[in-house]
């Protein structure tokens, strides 16, 4: 019987342990959403196309921290294109400083004002619609 308490109590706290590190726990992907907002002006859409390409670009290659290890997956939205996702796999309570760390690395060498928006954004046609082993919420 005390075999049985001492492998019970065992498992029991190799379990916490795991948890408490972190090991199982995934986040939601609307808990790892955030947004760009572009400021246009009058800009062509071949110059929109063309600064979403650039900022996409130096988003990835952006020097790597924690939370973008592994890049995160970004889509351009908005009636003018003026939204970008960003859907990060790492830290994502903290995606919109995150976000604002990435875009100071471009800032001034884009002609138009980049903001983070503030808020929960949810995964959709209308924002991003990524999935995978990343999230709790996986869909396939």
């Amino acid at each position: 019987m005390t075999k049985v308490l001492i492998g019970c109590m065992a498992l029991f706290i190799g379990s916490v342990s795991a948890l408490s590190n972190g090991a199982d726990f995934k986040y939601l992907r609307e808990d790892c959403i955030a947004r760009i907002e572009i400021a246009w002006e009058s800009e062509s859409s071949a110059d929109k196309e063309k600064t979403i390409r650039f900022i996409v670009e130096k988003i990835l290659r952006a020097p790597k921290y924690d939370f973008n290890k592994v890049s995160p997956d970004m889509a351009s939205r908005g009636e003018n294109r003026e939204f970008i996702y960003l859907q990060y796999k790492f830290d994502c309570v903290n995606k919109e400083e995150n976000t604002r760390t990435l875009i100071a690395h471009f800032q001034d060498l884009v002609d138009v004002r980049l903001t983070v928006s503030k808020g929960r954004f949810f995964p959709g046609v209308d924002t991003i619609r990524s999935y995978g082993e990343w999230w709790s919420d996986n869909v396939n």
